[in-house]
C-alpha cells in the first residue's frame, strides 16, 4: 500500500475557534498525534502530518518559494508557518503585518482565500479575497467580496489595493 503524505489536511483540521466570531460548523478535532492515516473513497493510505496547531479557522494556504507557508485564518489574520516543507515547521506567533483588519469582527467578514502571482518569486504579489463591511446595521452586518492584492516582502504585506468588489 502506497502512503501519500498530505500535511495540508492536518493544518486545516487544527483550527481553533476564534473568540471574536460565533462557532460555525463542527467543533475542531483535537490533534494528539503528529501524523494520521486516512482512507477515502478515492484513495487509501493518505498520510496526514500535523504542521502547526493553534490556528483560528485556517481557510486557505499558499506555499512560498522558500518553503514557508502562508495561511489565512477565515475572517482574521494572515499567518506564516516557517520551514513548512522542512523537518521542523514552526508557526510564527505573530500575524503578518499590513493586512486589512475589520474594526469590529463579524461572522464571515475579513480574510478568506489566498493565491500567489505566477511570478511571485520576482514580484512578491499576493492576491486574496476579503469580505469587507457594507452599510447594513450592527444587528446584521452586510459585506461585499473584494479581490485584493498586496506585496509580501520581509514578513509583511504592503501596497494593498482593492482590484474588484461585488
Amino acid at each position: 500500500m502506497r502512503i501519500t503524505t498530505i500535511s495540508i489536511l492536518a493544518l486545516l483540521a487544527s483550527q481553533a475557534i476564534g473568540a471574536d466570531q460565533p462557532p460555525i460548523g463542527i467543533s475542531p478535532v483535537a490533534l494528539t498525534d503528529s501524523a494520521y492515516v486516512y482512507d477515502t473513497a478515492e484513495q487509501h493510505g493518505i498520510k496526514v502530518t500535523v504542521l502547526a496547531k493553534g490556528l483560528a479557522r485556517s481557510f486557505s494556504m499558499a506555499f512560498l518559494p522558500d518553503g514557508d507557508l502562508l495561511v489565512s485564518e477565515r475572517g482574521g489574520q494572515l499567518r506564516v508557518i516557517h520551514d513548512a516543507t522542512g523537518a521542523a515547521p514552526e508557526l510564527d506567533p505573530q500575524p503578518v503585518a499590513g493586512m486589512p483588519q475589520l474594526a469590529t469582527p463579524y461572522r464571515n467578514g475579513g480574510l478568506n482565500d489566498l493565491a500567489l502571482h505566477p511570478d511571485f518569486a520576482q514580484n512578491h504579489l499576493l492576491y486574496f479575497s476579503y469580505n469587507k463591511p457594507e452599510p447594513g446595521g450592527a444587528e446584521r452586518p452586510r459585506s461585499a467580496v473584494a479581490l485584493m492584492r498586496g506585496r509580501y516582502e520581509n514578513g509583511r504585506v504592503e501596497d494593498v489595493q482593492e482590484l474588484f468588489s461585488s
